[in-house]
């Protein structure tokens, strides 16, 4: 298998396997300092287009499910709220059983990838 496959599959496993925990926290939309100034410029402009294909696994084709049954449905946040807490997973820490996978994905992502993600999916 290549690392690319082999890496979100050990994290999703990660992740799952700190559900069993009873002293895991099960919110995972828990997050610090969401900031929806414009520290990372959340009304930018963006049209570019995002690969999307390692968010459908758990959030839908449309961002229209709760991740692993657990998250808020994306397609119903705005897309400040979008940002934010995909800024936050990346360059801040969040708590919540999801950190190590979602940390993982917006590392991937850049900064313009996040504001696009946001601004196709949000509200």
């Amino acid at each position: 298998m290549k690392p690319t496959i082999i890496i979100p599959l050990l994290l999703t496993l990660f992740s799952l396997n700190s559900f069993a925990d009873d002293n895991n926290s099960a919110d995972i939309n828990n997050t610090k300092d969401i900031n929806l100034s414009n520290d990372y410029n959340i009304t930018k402009n963006i049209d570019i287009e995002v690969n999307t294909d390692n968010c459908v696994g758990c959030h839908g084709l449309n961002f229209e499910k709760p991740a692993m049954g657990m998250s808020n449905v994306v397609s119903e946040m705005t897309k400040e709220y979008i940002e934010a807490t995909l800024f936050n997973y990346k360059y801040n820490s969040v708590e919540g059983n999801m950190n190590p996978l979602m940390s993982w994905q917006t590392a991937q992502l850049s900064d313009d990838e996040i504001r696009a993600i946001a601004k196709k999916f949000g509200k």
